[in-house]
């Protein structure tokens, strides 16, 4: 016994898309918690959550038993509870800005998530370009609170080298 704390395994598709994105989620102005799961309405006031929804395979080479180009779906919610309505909806539309807007302007996101890969197996996979795919907006009043969320899909391809 060393004392030595056990080596952390390395996190695999999609798991370090998520901890990508939950790290910048946590810096966002109007972020409360950060939680990597899909949210539900007991939740703090300015919760996030992010998870994976689909995984999809896209293209195949001929002799490759992996396919070459897989694509993750991944959610990121945002959270807004508020007593008042139109306080509410622009505190809510704010915020899916700002998560819209990390997406594509974050260049330290850019970084981390271009950088991703995995070695499984003598397989190398590693990202290839991602996006956002959408971004809904919901809202409904739950005894005598206004209760907003926004859900905003992105995909992250990877390819297999």
């Amino acid at each position: 016994m060393s004392g030595e704390p056990p080596p952390v395994e390395p996190l695999d598709f999609p798991e370090n898309i998520i901890d990508e994105l939950a790290t910048s989620l946590d810096l966002l102005n109007g972020i409360e918690v950060v939680l990597k799961r899909p949210l539900r309405p007991t939740d703090p006031n300015g919760s996030a959550g992010v998870y994976a929804v689909d995984w999809s395979p896209e293209e195949y080479q001929i002799g490759q038993y992996d396919p070459a180009v897989t694509r993750y779906l991944l959610a990121i919610q945002t959270f807004v509870k508020h007593g008042d309505d139109e306080e509410g909806v622009g505190l809510h539309s704010r915020l899916a800005k700002r998560v819209r807007v990390m997406l594509y302007r974050d260049d330290e996101l850019r970084v981390r998530l271009g950088t991703l890969s995995t070695l499984e197996s003598g397989v190398t996979e590693r990202t290839q370009r991602w996006g956002v795919r959408t971004q809904r907006y919901l809202s409904n009043e739950l005894q005598g609170t206004f209760l907003y969320l926004a859900v905003t899909e992105m995909f992250l391809e990877t390819e297999i080298v």
